[in-house]
């Protein structure tokens, strides 16, 4: 193992100083000799003698072990030798056919000449057989080490490569026919490696889509700026223009389940598909640039950037008469403007975003997210706050039920953490831990490390409602310090100065309640909750005063949004404090007009402390008037 190379480069070699540097060392050496004790000693031979040993890069094969490898091949036949090469162009596992198909020979005797290398232990092991969808059977075989392949394969001529790799991909594809996609990767490869850079393009996209749909978004990314590569050696031409075009919008989703929407890589891939725009004609592609664009913009909290981009998507919408079109451009136009607390205007663009979703369509439309279960959890979110619980809890369960229906682990990751927080909101603290639990399974599972922040953030949150209020302060600042990597985010800031206040740590929550406040442009959502949030720290600090400015200035800001559910829970923090002071009438009116206007939601933790509120008040204001009664 690793392990072990560490260990035995520390006896040989290593001062105390040099054992993390040697650690990195012995993983490199590892990788290249598979642990073979022989080879192992032999590189790390090489590496000292070429002053390499401490942070060796990539290893070259060192000369004694090329040597001896060239020794033991020259003790096999002339024809044994070239089956050999033949394989080592395929790669690590090989089946007989296609080595037969390279050096155009008979399948028999090439299973006959490797058999003979495999008893004798020479090289190559037996792996079973492998058959292909044309019918073809033929047995297959491994190298024994990376470096026998290595070696044979630097023995074959550039020329008599490029005809070998071309034989290969030409016989795969025949074999496989409609099932290529199952090949994608190893047909791509041999294409690129026979020049035919168009097949090679088409395989690696199509590599890049297959690996999408296993979520695999790192080797998705891999496959894709392999075939940009390829586009990049073309002349620069309309064709060429396309073919980047079409490859940079496939790049897009990877890298954005993988490094977040607000990534430079992403910026960078989606302003050169942009100015790509520019070049080919009559390009309905700009619409996913524009959506690409508009969701960095949003997540940088740039707003009204968000919304111009939106309405660009609109027009082309009209222009191109796409219904797929409408509904991405209301989508983001719903999420901007919920962000920007104009809930009631959000709504109706979720909403028609909705009726524009068809399910038979989805997973397939074309965006790193489905749309439906995502715009129904945001709809549910935004109806929420509207004053509604009960129908933003159907929407919210339709929208997971359909996002578990879809099978596709973003989607699905999104929807949980967005469904965890939401049902945080309403109080379900059970509920919502497992959600959470569940969400950050499947983020770091599949890496989506920008939707994991959020997650952390409320699992820490999950835990200081349960009292453990140590480990959810460490983990809501876990999330955070994942968070900046992706997105310009405060709401970090308002979950952290909440914790502490629960913990007396008043002075510290004061100050990132501050510095959210500062951050905050254009998201003016979370106004309300954190002036709110300011004005308990204040109370705490018994400075009464500017803490009942703070709880007027939220329900101001509230009622402007028309944000019922916020409005209701500043009111019921503004009515504990009049209480305090000795004003329960005062308290009563302006609680019960708030609480009154609510139609739903009569569970929720909300409006049952709401509740709770109400009746000691109005028995306060009752002693009140009982005792005024009894002085008269």
């Amino acid at each position: 193992s690793d392990t072990d190379v560490a260990d035995y480069l520390t006896q040989r070699f290593g001062a105390d100083h040099q054992a993390e540097s040697l650690k990195s060392t012995a993983l490199m050496i590892h990788g290249r000799t598979e642990g073979n004790p022989l080879f192992i000693a032999n590189v790390v031979d090489y590496l000292l003698k070429q002053g390499m040993l401490l942070g060796a890069g990539p290893i070259e094969i060192p000369p004694t072990i090329q040597r001896l490898i060239e020794h033991n091949l020259e003790r096999l036949t002339p024809e044994e030798q070239q089956i050999l090469e033949g394989a080592s162009v395929i790669g690590a596992e090989f089946s007989a056919a296609t080595v037969a198909a390279a050096l155009e020979r008979r399948v028999n005797d090439v299973e006959t000449c490797c058999a003979r290398l495999v008893r004798h232990a020479q090289f190559i092991g037996a792996t079973g057989t492998a058959a292909w969808p044309d019918g073809t059977v033929a047995a297959s075989f491994r190298f024994h080490h990376a470096l026998y392949e290595e070696v044979l394969y630097s023995r074959v001529m550039p020329g008599r490569c490029v005809e070998l790799h071309g034989r290969i991909a030409e016989r795969l594809e025949s074999a496989f026919g409609e099932r290529c996609s199952e090949i994608a990767a190893e047909l791509a490869h041999h294409f690129s490696c026979a020049n035919d850079q168009r097949k090679a393009l088409n395989y690696f996209v199509l590599a890049g889509e297959q690996a999408i749909q296993r979520a695999a978004n790192r080797e998705a990314i891999a496959h894709f700026r392999a075939a940009l590569q390829i586009v990049e050696g073309w002349p620069r031409d309309a064709e060429r223009f396309r073919q980047e075009l079409r490859v940079c919008m496939k790049l897009r989703d990877p890298l954005i389940a993988v490094k977040g929407y607000t990534s430079s890589e992403v910026e960078e891939i989606c302003g050169r598909a942009r100015k790509l725009c520019q070049g080919v004609e009559d390009s309905p592609e700009l619409f996913g640039v524009l959506a690409s664009l508009s969701s960095i913009h949003f997540n940088r909290q740039e707003l009204s950037i968000a919304l111009e981009l939106a309405e660009q998507m609109l027009s082309l919408a009209d222009r191109y008469n796409r219904r797929s079109f409408r509904l991405w451009a209301h989508y983001v136009m719903g999420f901007a403007l919920q962000d920007q607390g104009n809930y009631l205007l959000a709504r109706k663009h979720l909403e028609q975003s909705l009726a524009l979703y068809d399910p038979q369509q989805a997973g397939r439309y074309g965006f790193v997210q489905d749309p439906g279960p995502t715009s129904l959890l945001y709809l549910a979110e935004t109806v929420h706050w509207l004053g509604f619980p009960d129908l933003a809890l159907r929407k919210a369960l339709d929208g997971l039920e359909l996002a578990r229906a879809l099978s596709h682990p973003f989607t699905l990751a999104w929807s949980l953490r967005l469904y965890g927080q939401y049902l945080l909101e309403r109080g379900d603290v059970e509920a919502a831990t497992d959600l959470l639990e569940e969400a950050i399974k499947l983020c770091i599972k599949h890496g989506f490390d920008s939707l994991l922040a959020n997650a952390v953030m409320n699992q820490g949150r999950v835990q200081t409602q349960v009292g453990q209020m140590e480990q959810g302060i460490a983990r809501i600042r876990e999330g955070m310090a994942i968070d900046r990597n992706f997105s310009k985010s405060n709401v970090g800031l308002g979950y952290l100065a909440e914790a502490l206040g629960m913990t007396d740590r008043v002075q510290e929550g004061l100050g990132l309640i501050d510095e959210a406040l500062r951050l905050n442009g254009e998201a003016k959502s979370s106004l309300p909750w954190f002036i709110r949030i300011k004005g308990d720290l204040l109370l705490k600090q018994k400075v009464v005063g500017d803490a009942e400015r703070c709880f007027l200035e939220s329900i101001d800001i509230a009622r402007q949004q028309s944000c019922r559910s916020q409005e209701l829970l500043t009111t019921t923090h503004l009515a504990r404090l009049l209480r305090l002071q000795r004003r329960a009438d005062e308290a009563r009116v302006m609680l019960s007009e708030v609480y009154n206007w609510f139609t739903e939601g009569f569970d929720t933790t909300l409006l049952k402390e709401a509740k709770v509120l109400l009746n000691e008040l109005s028995a306060d204001a009752l002693r009140d008037l009982q005792l005024v009664d009894r002085r008269l």
